[in-house]
């Protein structure tokens, strides 16, 4: 007979399992993962194929609806495949594209300057531009795509991408904390970052400022121009003033002569009457003296 099995304690019951994070067992530029992202991305689910990105070999995080540097490097990914996927290009089409992309990402983490990751695009490009093979070339359109997305994604947002991959962060299980926050979005798109709505308001602005600019300019010429005008008629009309003030001072001096003239005439004229006077008196003197007998 059997022995009778010990019954379970129902003190004691069966811990329960942790879950396991799922293992990196893909790279992003395997072909065939390529297809799961991209059946997942043509079937709407955009949640299922960021999911697939952030246990890929490359990415590893998992926590990228709590984690910024999990978030941005799943956002990273992600829009290679979109771009890909609108691109209509294969899967081993997008595979060479991503092995390329994943230098550029790696010169990012090792803090490269601007200047070296614009020296590897354009190498980039120019092999792309020369590749021969008719499975995997790039044609003119994908290569202006390419050079759009990375100079509008990747460098506009370069300072952004290189302080989150390389700036160390706190280990989260000393910085967690239990709070209700709501449930994150799916990461938005950075290398389309700027709309075309954004971009023509933009423009317009600029243009907006340009034209306050220009009509404060001619605003403040024809202010210059109103000002110098009125000083110049301000210097005639002192001119003009200066001008009579000094044929006034001409004439005073023409009258003061005249009137000098008339006196010495009327002091000539007193003398020369006197004289006559005197002659007469003296001659009539004479006369007297002829009439008056000898005694």
């Amino acid at each position: 007979m059997p022995p009778k099995q010990r019954p379970r304690s129902s003190i004691n019951p069966a811990k329960e399992e942790e879950p396991v994070e799922p293992k990196a067992v893909h790279s992003v530029c395997d072909v065939p993962f390529i297809k799961e992202v991209l059946e997942a991305l043509n079937a709407g689910d955009v949640e299922g194929s960021t999911r697939r990105i952030s246990i890929a070999k490359e990415v590893h995080a998992t926590d990228y609806e709590v984690n910024l540097r999990g978030a941005l490097t799943v956002g990273w990914w992600l829009e290679h495949f979109v771009m890909g996927r609108d691109r209509g290009w294969s899967s081993e089409k997008l595979s060479k594209y991503l092995q390329d992309m994943q230098q550029l990402y790696l010169l990012i983490n090792s803090a490269a300057d601007l200047c070296e990751m614009k020296l590897k695009l354009k190498t980039m490009l120019t092999r792309y531009s020369n590749d021969n093979d008719a499975a995997t070339s790039f044609s003119t359109d994908d290569i202006a795509c390419i050079a759009e997305a990375i100079t509008s994604g990747v460098f506009q947002h370069y300072q952004l991408f290189q302080e989150v991959f390389t700036t160390p962060q706190a280990d989260p299980e000393e910085c967690s904390v239990s709070v209700m926050v709501e449930q994150p979005a799916v990461p938005q798109a950075l290398n389309f970052s700027v709309k075309e709505e954004l971009a023509e308001a933009r423009v317009e602005a600029k243009q907006a400022a340009y034209r306050e600019q220009v009509a404060a300019l001619r605003k403040q010429e024809q202010s210059e121009v109103e000002e110098a005008q009125r000083k110049k008629e301000e210097e005639e009309l002192a001119a003009r003033k200066i001008a009579e003030r000094q044929e006034e001072e001409r004439a005073m001096q023409l009258e003061l002569p005249e009137s000098a003239a008339q006196e010495s005439f009327k002091a000539l004229q007193t003398d020369v009457r006197a004289t006559l006077k005197q002659r007469q008196e003296a001659l009539l003197a004479r006369l007297a003296a002829l009439e008056t007998p000898p005694e």
